[in-house]
């Protein structure tokens, strides 16, 4: 059965692949482009900020009708070609990701023959990115299901739509050349830099802004204007789905509060952003901190506004706070997907923060920690002994790493240059976290989802507690597969899959296949710390 909690982890990862996407590659790079398709490619990012509006229109607008949307997919709880379009979805999504690699590493021509090819492979690109999202969608749900529920709640569809053409007209306001905000923007800017740096760049005629080692141009898109559009938009068309349990006119003082909050935090924005450019790396600033830092912070403030007012009495008539419709206390799903999409968070994040080296790897291991130990009474009963099977099949996937994963000098070395120039201190508290997180929070919330849901999804749709785990070909070699395409060396991670696989079926017990997976990251950890071969982790 696909629970509302699993259909969301499908949408969380389609948001998530969305997002590493958009910071892994700039497509305004292709923006000036002559090529006609290269060119439609460049304004990706437009398209990415327009759903991503859509989307959170639909979740703004459609929370009161969330329960009975939850009861129309259990129509459809025993789809039984979810898998395949799974796997349809993994082949789509590499293939995208590759041709977007070659894209984006910029293409030249010079003959007609090259442009043809350019032509092709940029109209590919467009055709198995749809194909992929297309694939997920039908993941979640038929073909059917989406038609019905489109016809069923066209007016919220409709509303989310129309949410996402005023963010981007908002957005496409922002490009006016509005002085009063950029000047109030760039002074109070330059006044908190000031306060961090000694030496600040200040150039009010060309709206200058920066420190000797880094400087940026206050434009009037980076002024708030942007923020401040779609903070408006959505308040506006809020108020008017809920107007019959709002408040007026109590409502509207959210307008002011939104609109200050949403410029407050874009002029800390800009600090850090130069901040970020001038004390650590300028890539840094000017590629995923710059593209992506504006949008996160709006999606962040709209969702929590809206949930305040929803639980607020002094927004709510008559108290009449929405409730929340939540599977049952029993359900194992949330403990098992929900550390791994905070791993994943947590991972995109710090990663558009680093470049050479991740420094910032602890903020991993501390939210993984964080997250299990929020579901510490769910996990209390999987945990039994540890036995001498489960600590074999760890020291033998270990052995096997060794053999198939080759040692790469080359990253050995630019490791050594990064971590070791370092203070002793940040170095030793660096491998700390950096052991704790390969030997506890990531063997456990791997094997959660890989050992502790996927596994069971695949063998039995409708389970519901780990004690029913059974041995099916297709859940065996399917988690053991996108296990090892998620470790990047493909064939040493899915025989490491299988060996965990058969630590799990052995008392049929996620506990075993945990202890396995510790007992085989522990000895690497060890490996690595002692030989030097830094590129193993």
């Amino acid at each position: 059965m696909q629970s509302v909690v699993s259909r969301s982890f499908f949408l969380v990862f389609l948001c998530l692949e969305a997002l590493v996407l958009s910071i892994s590659f700039d497509s305004q790079s292709l923006e000036k482009t002559h090529n006609l398709f290269l060119g439609l490619i460049g304004y990706a990012g437009e398209l990415i900020r327009f759903f991503v509006a859509v989307a959170g229109g639909f979740a703004v607008f459609g929370w009161p009708r969330f329960q009975a949307i939850s009861h129309f997919l259990l129509d459809y709880n025993d789809y039984p070609w979810w898998q395949k379009w799974l796997a349809a979805h993994g082949i789509f999504i590499m293939s995208f990701i590759y041709i977007t690699s070659a894209l984006f590493q910029g293409v030249e021509f010079e003959n007609s023959h090259e442009a043809i090819t350019v032509n092709l492979v940029a109209v590919s690109w467009f055709l198995i990115g749809i194909g992929s999202v297309v694939c997920l969608f039908f993941t979640i749900a038929p073909a059917k299901c989406w038609t019905r529920l489109i016809s069923q709640e066209i007016a919220l569809v409709s509303l989310a739509v129309l949410t996402g053409v005023l963010s981007w007209f908002a957005g496409e306001m922002s490009e006016l050349d509005w002085q009063p905000l950029t000047e109030l923007t760039f002074n109070v800017s330059g006044y908190l830099l000031g306060v961090f740096y000694p030496e600040v760049v200040i150039q009010p005629v060309h709206k200058i802004l920066g420190t000797p080692g880094f400087e940026v141009q206050i434009s009037p898109q980076c002024s708030g204007y942007e923020g401040i559009g779609l903070i408006i938009v959505f308040l506006f068309l809020y108020i008017i789905a809920y107007r019959r349990t709002l408040l007026f006119p109590n409502v509207y003082i959210l307008f002011p509060i939104g609109v200050i909050t949403i410029w407050v935090l874009n002029v800390f924005r800009i600090v850090a952003l130069i901040a970020i450019g001038s004390s650590f790396s300028e890539e840094i600033a000017a590629g995923g901190f710059h593209s992506n830092a504006g949008w996160i912070a709006f999606v962040l403030i709209s969702g929590g506004m809206v949930s305040i007012c929803q639980r607020s009495k002094y927004f709510l008539v008559e108290s009449h706070a929405v409730e929340f419709s939540h599977e049952s206390n029993h359900s194992p799903v949330p403990a098992l997907l929900l550390p791994f999409v905070a791993l994943l968070s947590s991972i995109i994040l710090t990663s558009a923060f680093t470049v050479d080296f991740n420094w910032l790897y602890p903020i991993r291991v501390i939210v993984s920690l964080s997250v299990i130990w929020y579901f510490r009474k769910q996990y209390r009963p999987i945990f039994k002994n540890i036995t001498l099977h489960s600590l074999l099949i760890g020291f033998s996937v270990f052995v096997i790493w060794l053999i198939l994963v080759d040692v790469s000098e080359q990253d050995n070395q630019k490791l050594m240059d990064s971590l070791f120039e370092a203070p002793p201190l940040l170095v030793s508290s660096w491998l700390l976290f950096r052991f704790i997180g390969a030997t506890i929070t990531v063997p456990i919330i791997e094997e959660l989802v890989f050992r502790g849901y996927l596994i069971n999804k695949l063998s039995d749709i409708n389970f519901t507690e780990l004690k029913t785990i059974k041995f099916t070909w297709l859940s065996f070699l399917g988690s053991s597969i996108l296990f090892g395409a998620l470790h990047g060396e493909w064939l040493a991670g899915t025989i490491a899959g299988m060996g965990f696989a058969l630590a799990l079926y052995h008392r049929k017990s996620i506990s075993d296949a945990i202890t396995a997976h510790m007992t085989t990251n522990t000895l690497l950890a060890f490996y690595v710390m002692s030989t030097g071969n830094w590129s193993l982790w």
